[in-house]
């Protein structure tokens, strides 16, 4: 058993990375529910919306292209409900994008300090959350270290207790 112990859990975990890689639509879904994942799928929707509002297109228009190359269902329905807004009449952004599971209220404070150039807010708000996602990433690589280290040297330990074991048993 201590043998085996580490080498399945070995391929185990790698079963599960090979998971993760190869089948989209869960590599979709876990994009917005890591933290430093979802920040940059806000950074790509809020830099694409910027680039588009730049070249002079409606923000109607902007948010429909956005939303047809937006792979989340979740952001898909949140971009659904701006048009609606849109169409209701509304003109702030604060009003258009309510904060929801997708997009947080930092998101529509930092679009809405640009007053009414939106191209300008949605570049704000990319550098951001841009600067967070970095944020976040930086502490998951900070944290994942050092457990990856102790892993490891438990697997090592692991591995060597049986030949240590049998070692003692030749001494005596």
């Amino acid at each position: 058993y201590q043998i085996w112990a580490p080498t399945i859990l070995i391929a185990g975990v790698t079963m599960l990375i090979i998971c993760l890689i190869v089948f989209a639509p869960i590599r979709r879904s876990l994009s917005w529910m890591l933290p430093a994942f979802r920040e940059v799928q806000i950074v790509n929707v809020a830099s694409s919306l910027a680039v588009l509002l730049r070249g002079n297109t409606p923000l109607g228009d902007a948010v429909k292209l956005v939303r047809a190359n937006t792979l989340n269902p979740a952001t898909r329905v949140e971009l659904d409900q701006w048009l609606e807004r849109m169409d209701r009449g509304e003109t702030r952004f604060h009003r258009i994008a309510e904060p929801s599971q997708s997009f947080p209220p930092l998101f529509g404070w930092a679009v809405e300090t640009a007053g009414d150039n939106l191209a300008d807010g949605f570049s704000r708000a990319a550098k951001l959350f841009l600067g967070r996602a970095n944020y976040r990433f930086e502490l998951l690589l900070n944290v994942f270290t050092p457990v990856s280290l102790v892993v490891l040297g438990g697997l090592i330990i692991v591995q060597a207790l049986p030949v240590i074991g049998g070692i003692t048993v030749m001494l005596d």
